[in-house]
C-alpha cells in the first residue's frame, strides 16, 4: 500500500483516501491487539497518503490528538514527526 502510494500518478479518489483514513488511524491508535510493526506501517502509509492528501492526514492526526489517551499518541506523534521529516514545511494550499 505505501509504495503504490509514493508512485508520481498516484492520487486515490476522496472515498478511498477517506476509508484508507479511517481504516489506518484505527490502527495506529489502537490500544490492544495491534502489534507495534503494524502501527509502524500504518504510521508510513499516513506518510505516504499525505503527499497527495496532506490536510486530510493532519486533520486525522489532529482528531486523534485530541481524543487519544497517552499510550496511543505515541504513534501519532511518531506519524508528525515523519511528515515533517518527509516535507519539512506545510505545502501550500494554493
Amino acid at each position: 500500500m505505501e509504495s503504490a502510494l509514493w508512485e508520481d500518478n498516484s492520487r486515490p479518489p476522496c472515498g478511498v483516501v477517506n476509508r484508507l483514513l479511517a481504516e489506518v488511524s484505527q490502527d495506529l491508535t489502537a490500544a490492544q491487539g495491534v502489534t507495534g510493526n503494524m502501527k509502524t506501517a500504518a504510521s508510513n502509509v499516513l506518510v505516504a497518503l499525505a503527499r497527495t492528501h496532506f490536510t486530510l492526514v493532519m486533520a486525522e492526526l489532529q482528531s486523534h490528538l485530541k481524543a487519544t489517551g497517552d499510550m496511543c499518541k505515541e504513534f501519532v506523534l511518531v506519524t508528525l514527526s515523519k511528515l515533517f521529516s518527509t516535507y519539512g514545511r506545510v505545502p501550500s494550499t494554493s
